[in-house]
C-alpha cells in the first residue's frame, strides 16, 4: 500500500502538467504503449515513456503505533527517473511549440503540483532532439526530450516481530 505523497504515477503528472499548460486535450496524450494510433488530423500529440530509473536511497524503520501498538514496517526507495517526452504533428505545430514543453514543466502549476506530491522535475532536460521523419506520404513532426525526476516510493505495512 502506498502512502500519500507517492502515490502517483510520474508519466501521468508530466503529462497532466504539459497537457494543462499547453491546452492540449487528454484524447491527444498518452503513455506509451497503449496501442493509441495518431489520426490524420493536424493536432499535436504529447507521449510518454518510462527510460530507466537510477536508484540513489534504500531504507527501512520500524515504528510503533501510539494507540494500537502495533509494529509497522516502514520502507523508503528514492529513485532518478528518466522520462521521454515525444510532441508530435503532423503539421508544423510541435516544431513551433517544443519550447512551450520546457515552459510548462517550470510553470507555477508545475511547482504546485511537485510541492504537493514531493517529487522535483529537473529544469532542464537532458536532450532535446528532432526525431522527425518521413511516414507514408506525410512528414512526422517529432522532438523527443528527456526529462529526470526526483521522487520517493513508500510503503508501510504491519509486522510481527522484529528482532
Amino acid at each position: 500500500m502506498a502512502t500519500d505523497k507517492t502515490d502517483f504515477h510520474s508519466g501521468r503528472m508530466l503529462l497532466d502538467i504539459i497537457r494543462r499548460e499547453m491546452n492540449i486535450p487528454d484524447e491527444n496524450t498518452w503513455i506509451y504503449n497503449q496501442r493509441h494510433k495518431i489520426t490524420s488530423e493536424d493536432a499535436l500529440y504529447l507521449v510518454a515513456f518510462f527510460v530507466a530509473a537510477n536508484p540513489y536511497g534504500n531504507r527501512k524503520i520500524y515504528i510503533t503505533d501510539s494507540v494500537t501498538g502495533q509494529l509497522a514496517e516502514e520502507q523508503l526507495v528514492c529513485v532518478q527517473e528518466t522520462w521521454q517526452i515525444d510532441i508530435r504533428s503532423r503539421t508544423q505545430e510541435a516544431l513551433e511549440r517544443k519550447h512551450e514543453v520546457l515552459m510548462a514543466l517550470d510553470s507555477t502549476y508545475a511547482v504546485q503540483q511537485q510541492e504537493a506530491c514531493g517529487f522535483q522535475i529537473a529544469r532542464i532536460p537532458m536532450s532535446f532532439v528532432d526525431m522527425s521523419h518521413t511516414e507514408g506520404t506525410a512528414r512526422l513532426n517529432r522532438y523527443v526530450l528527456r526529462v529526470p525526476i526526483l521522487r520517493a516510493y513508500t510503503k508501510s505495512k504491519p509486522v510481527s516481530y522484529y528482532d
